[in-house]
């Protein structure tokens, strides 16, 4: 019996440790990433209404500034992008937004090649693991296969998904290092990025993939606005020099196809800035496809001022 009650202190003890330990990689870690874990927060947690919610990958997150839409349109905008996002992280994070806060009067679907893509899952799981109480959060990570259960209720065991960034960032945080001297507005995080490498040759080029399945995720939102009588929109954002038409095959095919089921078929107002001025000018760009802080400024005067014009 004796040695039943040695190993039983030894598991005490050792889960005691972990828990202390992770409890101090995970604070140095929200410190050191501290404007993704205020929108987190902000997604999850917090109960704020907003007027407008905008939906997309990192050419959201860091394309849309929601302080200059503000200003613009009178109106309270939340930036829901995230970056390196696919359809399945898109949909799920708006789900899990819309459980905690009050239904947004309109959202705009910043459409990308991302949405279509059926394969990704989370870019990065780990600041979900903080906002297992959220439900769709927790559904959404299960449907992946990752062990919630354990992670909600033995938080040490979430170290398994740190990798060699994340614990070095662990202690940056506890060094009281930030990721960025930028901060974040309502969900948007400025872009400093001077201008980047270009590719303007295209010698390599892929399909997207338009079959039905591909708008699963796409059909999944529609769907979700039409219950909940939200205003949708579908925003096609600025390119270098029309960058997805040069290099995937489909791409034309595609907006063709949206214009005729979704705006058409389904009365969606569809808004394209693909041939701005702006769009053919190096300077406003950080590379192909994402916008500098100075052409996201430009950007989000435009969209605001064009936008008004189709919200409720």
């Amino acid at each position: 019996m004796k040695y039943i009650y040695r190993i039983f202190a030894v598991l005490v003890i050792f889960v005691f440790f972990s828990s202390m330990l992770y409890l101090l990689l995970n604070n140095g870690l929200k410190n050191y990433s501290f404007n993704t874990t205020s929108k987190f927060y902000e997604m999850f947690v917090d109960d704020e209404a907003y007027d407008v919610l905008y939906l997309g990958t990192s050419r959201t997150f860091q394309n849309i500034d929601v302080q200059i839409c503000d200003s613009i349109t009178g109106r309270k905008n939340y930036n829901l992008g995230m970056g390196g996002a696919g359809g399945f992280e898109i949909l799920s994070v708006f789900k899990a937004f819309l459980q905690v806060h009050p239904t947004p009067k309109n959202v705009v679907l910043n459409f990308d090649r991302n949405i279509l893509d059926t394969l990704r899952g989370f870019h990065n799981p780990i600041p979900y693991f903080n906002h297992l109480n959220n439900d769709e959060v927790n559904k959404t990570l299960k449907e992946k296969g990752y062990p919630v259960w354990f992670y909600k209720n033995v938080p040490f065991t979430r170290v398994v998904e740190f990798n060699d960034d994340t614990r070095n960032n662990c202690i940056r945080g506890l060094l009281g290092k930030k990721d960025s001297h930028n901060k974040g507005y309502h969900g948007f995080l400025p872009n400093y990025e001077k201008i980047g490498k270009f590719d303007t040759v295209y010698k390599t080029k892929t399909m997207i993939g338009h079959s039905k399945g591909n708008f699963r995720y796409v059909d999944s939102i529609v769907e979700i606005c039409q219950k909940q009588g939200i205003n949708l929109i579908f925003v096609v954002s600025p390119v270098y020099k029309k960058h997805f038409s040069k290099r995937y095959l489909d791409y034309d095919l595609i907006m063709g196809k949206v214009k005729t089921e979704y705006n058409q078929g389904k009365g969606i107002p569809i808004l394209f800035f693909d041939t701005l001025p702006l769009n053919f000018n190096k300077s406003y760009f950080a590379d192909n496809i994402h916008l500098n802080r100075i052409g996201t400024t430009q950007f989000s005067i435009v969209l605001s001022q064009k936008i008004m014009e189709v919200l409720k």
